[in-house]
């Protein structure tokens, strides 16, 4: 069955051939190659498949990712285990000439499930650009409001005047987060001081004149009552107030205060082993170090083994070559990196490499997403999945 996604010959106005998806000629609803089109058996199928991107454009997109996953993933079992698996049941050993039309195939999968992944980035692009316009719009408006109206006390902070709201504020054990206009009037101006519990959030979120973005700063408070910001670059202020003057271009800005939620014991686990990866005693140990001390700490099974098991994926080297192991995954806890253009991927250290994607690669961050190094430890409970980032 043709998909949308499939090719054909179109001649233009000058005669000359082009080549067109079926998804360009139905959106062009007229000449020859539609009207051959609406003679084909899969002329329904492509027509149900065209109204449903047109009304759910992201969601088609997303459906087509899913199927040439779903393909590249047969395709990647076909070529570790099934061929094999196939031949042994034969009593033979698999043929060159099968192992390598499975990695054509396998090869062919991977092409297109690039190619899906592309499209749905290219609408998820398309998407962000118009919640950033709707966003910027809702950000100048609310940010005039002024914050003095909500009832809750507020405090000048720093010497650009922010207004703080001043801990406890009614109900914050119910609503843990307050967000007030910058440059809001309020009833106190130095008189109280401003101070939160460890763990407290701080953003300011801003716009400048130099353009039509939508900045953020991020901090969190620490035992000493600093201000250790997080985003967009890793400092740390002596107080609440320098934080605050530290960015003083600002033309329209709010600060959002978020109270700290209580921790499961993994999350204070995986939050003291952030810490301690990104001390300045660590900064001298590989990545692959670093990922496998937080398997020991945390029990994690998955592995790469040197032979060749039909179980599990292959591993190969990123330079090339053989299949040289497997890797065996255990998903009851394990540990994944966003990838550049493909969700969350496992990851484990071997040796001196870490493994990602079926590769021993040497430097993950030419391979992950925006080339940062913040690992998602999953694991399961009780109550469900449950998960935690660590940074290092």
């Amino acid at each position: 069955m043709a998909t949308l996604n499939a090719h054909v010959y179109v001649a233009n106005k000058e005669g000359v051939k082009e080549l067109l998806t079926i998804r360009d000629v139905i959106a062009k609803g007229r000449g020859k190659a539609y009207d051959a089109l609406k003679a084909m058996g899969s002329w329904e199928s492509n027509i149900a498949e065209f109204k449903a991107e047109q009304k759910d454009p992201l969601g088609a997109a997303k459906n087509a990712v899913r199927l040439a996953t779903k393909k590249y993933e047969k395709a990647q079992w076909w070529l570790d285990v099934g061929l094999y698996r196939m031949a042994r049941e034969a009593a033979r050993k698999a043929t060159r000439e099968e192992e390598m039309e499975a990695i054509d195939e396998l090869r062919a999968a991977d092409i297109q499930l690039t190619n899906r992944v592309q499209d749905e980035n290219a609408i998820i692009e398309k998407v962000k650009k118009e919640e950033m316009e709707s966003e910027w719009d809702e950000f100048i408006t609310s940010a005039l409001d002024d914050s003095a109206d909500s009832g809750v006390q507020l405090a000048r902070v720093g010497k650009l005047g922010a207004s703080l709201p001043i801990y406890p504020w009614a109900d914050c054990h119910q609503e843990r987060s307050f967000t007030s206009n910058f440059f809001s009037t309020c009833v106190s101006y130095g008189s109280v001081p401003v101070s939160y519990p460890v763990g407290t959030k701080l953003v300011v979120s801003y716009t400048s004149q130099a353009d039509t973005l939508i900045h953020t700063r991020t901090a969190f408070i620490d035992p000493e009552g600093r201000a250790v910001q997080v985003a967009p670059e890793h400092l740390t202020f002596d107080n609440i107030g320098k934080f605050i003057d530290y960015t003083p271009k600002m033309h329209r800005a709010k600060v959002t205060v978020s109270l700290p939620e209580s921790l499961s014991k993994m999350q204070l686990r995986a939050a003291q082993m952030e810490k301690w990866l990104q001390d300045d005693g660590q900064k001298g140990l590989t990545v692959a170090r670093k990922i496998s001390m937080i398997y020991a700490e945390f029990g994690l099974m998955s592995r790469v083994q040197n032979d060749i098991s039909p179980i599990g994926n292959g591993v190969w080297s990123e330079y090339g070559g053989n299949r040289i192991g497997s890797f065996l995954r255990f998903p009851n806890r394990e540990l994944e990196i966003e990838s550049a253009n493909d969700g969350w991927k496992p990851v484990a250290a071997h040796n001196d490499k870490v493994y990602y994607r079926s590769l021993l690669v040497d430097d993950l961050r030419l391979y992950v997403k925006d080339g940062i190094l913040t690992c998602r430890l999953s694991w399961n409970s009780g109550e469900g999945r449950n998960s935690v980032m660590i940074s290092f």
